[in-house]
């Protein structure tokens, strides 16, 4: 072992707390949600939905669903539309 190993451990609750104070410092995973990145990613996902471009006429958007969804899968979503559409938008320009 080198420092800065990640061991899991399982076994009784004494046991374990015993392997602790030989090993070192003990990492519990966390429940707790970070809110101020939750916030900052709505936020930008209700930017990002509010943004609309003109189309054939119309305006289209995500909307603030959209956004929000786009923010909350890691901004996946968008670049995923906008890889279709030109890729689309292409293949008809090279026809």
């Amino acid at each position: 072992m080198q420092r800065f190993d990640v061991l899991h451990l399982v076994g009784l609750r004494s046991a374990i707390d015993k392997a602790v104070l030989i090993l070192g410092k003990v990492a519990r995973p966390s429940t707790a949600t970070d809110l101020l990145t939750l916030s900052l990613g709505m936020i930008l996902g209700f930017l990002i939905g509010l943004v609309q471009v003109p189309a054939f006429g119309a305006t289209v958007g995500l909307g603030n669903a959209g956004g929000l969804l786009d923010r909350l899968s890691g901004g996946h979503a968008v670049s995923g539309i906008l890889l279709t559409v030109f890729g689309y938008f292409a293949m008809v320009l090279a026809a």
